[in-house]
């Protein structure tokens, strides 16, 4: 006796009485006691299993394929002791049905006739007489047919099938090949093709014969069997040529949806003479489909059938279809069971009703209908497997929805990216990326997809990066991602980068972090949305501990404009108590930066401390005076031949817009060249010629005042100005407004700088530009590189932290500022500093900081600079932004007067 273990794969060669046999499966059970082997094969469907029984004795030898899996036997699935009941009813039901067509004490002959008559109409048997329709009795000696209710159509058409079934007995029989000699009657014969011919029929009629009893589905929408008769029987031929011009004016009815035509349409047909058929009846209702009328496409298959008409499978399909959409799957259940019982292929309605019970949440009811559709031989499509893959993976089930999968072509269907996409989906989800992404590539070798490929490429590349241990194997997987769409023409999305971003910040890689932040920036649209509060988070804090100002200011000038709040986690104090506010200040401190650069907001300082030189922006080396960017040999470079770096470099040096591409940035930097050139141009002529080139001209100055973007206050007057006439007859295009002097106070400094965001095509409008500049501490774009970032800078992000964001910046952010800005000896810097200390102040913040915003103003008024009024105009004003504060740096220059003193 051999020992099975329950579980195991195992091939068996079974020595039988009619040969010897083999078998495989899985042991399902072993009892050594009456030695029976149970296996378990593999059914007709992923949802059925085939247990054999097998004697022990009969078992000749046993080869073990696949070990039986640890922890012992699996445990016995679950019996639905109420499906059970159910499938015991219905094959109680459909036995008695069968029985029922047997009549009790008749002949051959009368039950020949009354088969005749049940393979096109409902029959029973009462006594001897067979009732038909209930409504027609056919009396012994079954010759004649007698009406209950007076309905001669009815009477006429069992009449036809009685005659044609006496005909076809009377008429002679021909021997059949093979038949006996002796039987010379032919009887034998007949007996056996009768028989043969009852199996074939009974098969076919098996499943509409178990709902026969009980057609209450049907009843409910109006589409029982009762009375019916059919089209073809009526001797009607829808071939006619006659009736093809109201097919064509149904067909264009129902590709528009235009129901009052169909409806015409039916009717003219019907006074024409012509009794209107399935085709016509299929456009009726397919019309009132397209107009989403689900009512009207019932009523619509309701009159075909009880005009007699026998609706096409496509007709009980549309049906279906439109109470699916509306969301009635008690009417498309009710339309498939009388599509069932009319002996109508109904594989299509099926498969819309399972498809619909699925993705309604009744996954009970769709298998237990799919089961039933499996057992009478109808096809799968496309969208049901959808939704038994959805169901599958849904329940995590990965072994059925792979099974279903492999499966679909053995039904001849083409699986797709909707077929695949699920299970993908699942793989990435329960952390197996190398599964999703073999799933991928066998789904592409298929052919090119995009509707839908993109989020299922960036599920597997979020399952790799997840699982990703390096820098360069993120590199390679998000390479080899970006080309797999490519192939598809597509685009990688804004989750696809965050995902990319998310992995680069887990393995500390901020360049590689950073490159996916700016190709966020580049799609433009609220890009902090992708990100969660944790991947904020750490995108602030490894670019302020990297030490790079410039990145930090462009994200929280990013983050003021979304109106998103500073995650909690990027303001808790490090170590050495700093925030991402103050840890790169810090560390221009520990490098001592802090005493060697000067604030980029006061040059003069720079070039007093070294004319002689060189000044280096990002690499690029700078004329110190002329802040023209210079080659290798010290030559200045044609801006043909300068690349984005040295274009943008030479802006950020004269202090310009950044912004932009290339052709953007080149167009700039010949205008600001062309200006200098300008100004030369005048200072080398004598003072006479100066003097006649000047004239007086009067104009019409407006001073307005704006706030959350609406104009509030304009004064207009006039006044007298000296202009140049050559450098107004060269700068026609906002040239002169560049050196715009300040004549009306703060009012004509924010026109001086509005004037240069239209010179350089920056801001859609120069109200847009102004709204931007009220609101916000923080520029859209930063004008400076990290490298070059100074103390005026580190003061600008902490006051907008404070003021755009309502930061709290630590104890230990406020010294390092502190004492960044008195190393550079930068006085502008420190008033706003001391601004975010009284903004602190006024939210009820920052109270430690008390003793440091004396020293801060203590230490300005030694500078003659009245900090007040300083602080007042920078917290009190509409407009904060980079203009004014170029503003207040020239008002503090004018306090200062020429004797600066230079930080040494």
């Amino acid at each position: 006796m051999a020992d099975y273990a329950v579980g195991a794969q195992v091939e068996v060669e079974l020595s039988l009485p009619g040969g010897s046999e083999t078998a495989s499966g899985t042991v399902f059970a072993y009892d050594a006691a009456s030695d029976r082997l149970v296996l378990r094969q593999p059914g007709s469907t992923p949802f059925h299993s085939t247990l054999r029984l097998l004697k022990g004795a009969d078992v000749a030898r046993v080869t073990q394929l696949k070990a039986a899996p640890p922890g012992g036997a699996t445990p016995l699935p679950a019996v639905d002791l109420g499906r059970c009941r159910e499938r015991e009813e219905k094959a109680v039901r459909a036995a008695e049905a069968e029985a029922a067509k047997i009549g009790v004490g008749v002949g051959r002959t009368a039950q020949a006739i009354f088969d005749a008559l049940a393979k096109t109409l409902p029959c029973r048997w009462d006594g001897d007489r067979i009732v038909v329709l209930d409504e027609i009795v056919v009396p012994p000696p079954y010759d004649t047919c007698i009406s209950l209710h007076n309905d001669d159509a009815a009477a006429l058409r069992v009449k036809k099938v009685l005659d044609a079934e006496r005909q076809r007995r009377r008429a002679p029989v021909p021997r059949a090949s093979g038949a006996p000699e002796d039987d010379a009657d032919g009887l034998s014969w007949l007996t056996q093709q009768a028989g043969e011919v009852e199996a074939a029929t009974e098969a076919e009629v098996a499943a509409a014969a178990a709902d026969a009893a009980d057609d209450s589905l049907a009843r409910s929408v109006g589409l029982h069997l009762r009375g019916r008769t059919t089209f073809k029987e009526g001797m009607e031929n829808e071939e006619d040529p006659a009736r093809f011009v109201y097919h064509r004016t149904l067909k264009a009815a129902a590709v528009g949806g235009a129901v009052n035509e169909a409806e015409a349409a039916v009717e003219e047909m019907a006074r024409a003479g012509h009794v209107p058929g399935p085709r016509a009846y299929h456009a009726l209702v397919c019309t009132y489909v397209r107009a989403r009328h689900a009512e009207g496409a019932l009523g619509a298959i309701r009159r075909c059938w009880e005009a007699g008409v026998t609706p096409l499978p496509e007709t009980y399909a549309a049906v279906v279809a439109a109470a699916v959409s509306g969301g009635d799957l008690a009417t498309a259940e009710a339309v498939v069971a009388s599509n069932r019982r009319a002996g109508v292929d109904c594989s299509r309605s099926w498969q819309h009703l399972v498809a619909a019970l699925f993705r309604g949440g009744q996954a009970d009811k769709a298998l237990a209908a799919f089961e039933q559709g499996e057992a009478e031989g109808l096809q799968l499509n496309e969208a049901l497997v959808q939704a038994l893959l959805e169901h599958h993976c849904a329940q995590h089930d990965v072994q059925a929805a792979a099974q279903l999968l492999a499966d679909m072509r053995t039904h001849g269907l083409r699986p797709g990216l909707q077929h695949y996409s699920p299970l993908i989906l699942l793989h990435a989800e329960l952390g197996d990326p190398q599964a999703s992404h073999s799933l991928l590539e066998e789904m592409l070798q298929l052919g090119t997809f995009q509707d839908g490929l993109l989020p299922v490429c960036t599920a597997v590349l979020d399952a790799q990066l997840r699982v990703a241990q390096s820098p360069a194997e993120v590199a390679s997987h998000v390479l080899r991602m970006k080309a797999m769409l490519l192939r598809n023409s597509l685009q990688p999305s804004q989750r696809f980068l965050m995902v990319q971003l998310q992995a680069a910040l887990r393995l500390q890689d901020l360049q590689s972090a950073l490159q996916a932040y700016r190709s966020l920036r580049q799609r433009g649209g609220a890009v902090l949305t992708y990100l969660d509060e944790d991947t904020l988070a750490q995108l602030l804090l490894q670019i302020s501990h990297a030490g790079l100002p410039a990145e930090l200011y462009d994200l929280l000038a990013v983050m003021a404009r979304e109106d998103r709040a500073l995650p909690a986690a990027a303001m808790v104090p490090d170590e050495r108590g700093f925030t991402i506010l103050g840890a790169w200040v810090q560390g221009k401190l520990d490098q001592g930066a802090g005493v060697q650069q000067a604030s980029r907001a006061q040059p003069s300082m720079q070039l007093a401390a070294s004319s002689s030189a060189l000044l280096v922006i990002d690499g690029v080396s700078m004329h110190p005076q002329t802040l023209v960017a210079l080659d290798a040999g010290g030559a200045p470079l044609a801006v043909s031949r300068m690349g984005v770096r040295e274009l943008r470099a030479e802006l950020a040096a004269r202090k310009a817009p950044v912004s932009g591409n290339k052709k953007d940035l080149a167009k700039r930097v010949q205008k600001l060249r062309a200006l200098d050139d300008a100004r030369a141009s005048m200072q080398k002529l004598p003072k006479e010629q100066k003097a006649d080139n000047r004239r007086k001209v009067q104009v019409v100055v407006t001073d307005a005042i704006w706030q959350d973007g609406k104009l509030v206050q304009e004064t207009r007057y006039e006044s007298e100005r000296e202009v140049d006439a050559a450098a107004e007859e060269e700068g026609e295009e906002g040239g002169p407004e560049w050196d715009m002097e300040e004549e009306e106070g703060a009012a004509s400094a924010k026109r001086a700088a509005m004037s240069e965001e239209d010179l350089f095509d920056d801001e859609d409008s120069a109200v847009q530009a102004e709204y931007e500049a009220m609101r916000y501490v923080l520029s859209s774009t930063p004008t400076f590189s990290s490298a070059q970032a100074g103390a005026h800078d580190a003061a600008t992000i902490v006051l907008g932290a404070v003021v755009d964001l309502h930061a709290e910046p630590s104890p230990a952010d406020l010294q390092a500022l502190a004492a960044f800005v008195r190393g550079a000896g930068d006085v502008a810097a420190a008033v706003l500093v001391v601004a975010a200390l009284d903004s602190l102040a006024a939210a009820g913040l920052g109270g430690a900081a008390a003793g440091l915003r004396q020293d801060l103003a203590a230490w300005c008024s030694e500078h003659e600079v009245d900090v007040e009024a300083a602080v007042d105009s920078v917290l009190h004003k509409d407009k904060v932004d980079d203009p004014l504060l170029q503003e207040i740096e020239g008002q503090l220059a004018d306090l200062l007067g020429d004797e600066v003193p230079v930080p040494v």
